[in-house]
Parts: C-alpha cells; structure tokens; sequence
C-alpha cells in the first residue's frame, strides 16, 4: 500500500519572497521605498564604522547597518502588503471576503455565499463573531438579497443581533478597505461558547448554505423532464 506523502511546509524566507513579488506587482512605490530604506541604513552603518575608525568598529557598525536595513524592510513589506491586497480586492467581484477573512480574532466567515444572484452580480456573505452575526452584501440588488438572507437567519438563530454592511463608495455604503474595522467596532453580544452554539445551530438548520442546491447555476437550471411526466 503506498504511503500517502506529507506535504511539505512552505519555508518562510519562500513567504517572504512571495509577498515581496505581490506587492511590487501591485504597488508602484514600494520598491523605490525599500531600495531607498535598504541604501540609507547601509550607508548609515559604513559611514559609523568610518567615524569609530577602528577594526571591531567598522565591521560591527556594517553588521547593524545590515540589521537595521533588514529590519526596515521587513516593516515597510508587511505595511505595504496589507495596503496591496486591499488594492486588490476593491477591483474584483467577491472581493469583500478575502477582506472581512483578514480578521483573525473572535470572527469567522464562510467562504461560501449565503445569498448569490448571479443576473445581477451581487453576493451576500456571512459571518459570526462577537458582535453576533454579520451580513456583507455587493452589489447593485444585494439589498433584496440582504432581506431574504436575513429573514432566513432570523428563522435558524431568532434573537441573535444580525449587522447589514452594504459594499461600496456610495451613502450608506462602506468602502473595502474600512469594512475589516468597522465589524471590529460592533459591540460584543456572544462570547466563544455562545459563538459555538450560533454555528452549531446555522450548519445543522442550513444556514450557511445558499437557498439552491450547491453548484447549480440559478440563471441555467432547467426543470426535470421526468419529474414533469411523473416518473
């Protein structure tokens, strides 16, 4: 019997790298800040070694110069990464649930949508935290979907505080990229054991699955020819 492979984890100087070519893909000015970072704090640490004039001086002077510099690099990379992705998500249909997913603590998102019509090109995602549940909804007939979303959830979890976000530059809307924080600003009303209970609840009674069967295209179902003739 073969033995099934383990994959292997991702090195993290492989990460870095990674993120280092997403961002100077995506963000123009990135690399002249860091190769300017890079050249300040080395020049720095050359120049110290020149004003110690000594041996142990100079070559612990570069190794701080280096240090700094890598240092500085690394600051100015995990900034700019986060200000790239989001750049990025704002020009893609979806691209609210890559955001609302870079909340780590005390939330969590499906990855799939709770409500979708795909004639319209709006979604509804949902989410459940400490605030209670969360509805993320793109789109120009995202409000219909909205309506249905929560009614179905009001039915699964009755009593559970559900927050409507609508995706957007527009009045009454909240852009991408400050969408992460305001659902950090709701006020706790579920601790993690009653978090637990509220998912617990939504996957048993269906509520994190859309209202159609999964894959199915709503815009190209057809209805059943056997079932038309009774068979």
């Amino acid at each position: 019997m073969a033995k099934t492979e383990t994959p292997k984890k991702t090195r993290w100087y492989r990460n870095v790298y990674d993120a280092f070519k997403f961002v100077r893909t995506n963000d123009r000015l990135f690399f002249p800040l860091f190769l300017a970072l890079v050249i300040v704090f080395i020049a720095g640490g050359i120049a110290l070694g020149f004003v110690l004039n000594t041996p142990a001086g100079y070559v612990s002077s570069n190794l701080i110069g280096i240090s700094l510099a890598a240092l500085a690099g690394v600051i100015l990379l995990s900034a700019r990464v986060e200000k790239a992705a989001f750049n990025r998500f704002e020009g893609m249909f979806g691209g609210s649930l890559p955001a609302v997913q870079t909340i780590r603590r005390n939330w969590k998102f499906e990855d799939d949508p709770i409500e979708v019509d795909a004639k319209g090109r709006a979604v509804v995602f949902q989410g459940v935290g400490k605030g209670g549940l969360v509805l993320v909804g793109e789109g120009d007939a995202a409000r219909k979907l909205m309506v249905s979303a929560r009614q179905r959830l009001q039915r699964i979890v009755p009593g559970v505080a559900i927050h409507e976000f609508y995706v957007g530059k527009g009045h009454g809307q909240t852009p991408i990229r400050q969408l992460p924080k305001a659902i950090k600003k709701l006020k706790k009303v579920l601790d993690k054991r009653e978090r637990a209970a509220v998912e617990a609840r939504m996957r048993a009674l269906g509520g994190t699955r859309l209202p159609i069967p999964k894959g199915v295209d709503p815009t190209r179902a057809r209805p059943s020819r056997k079932a038309a003739r009774g068979r």
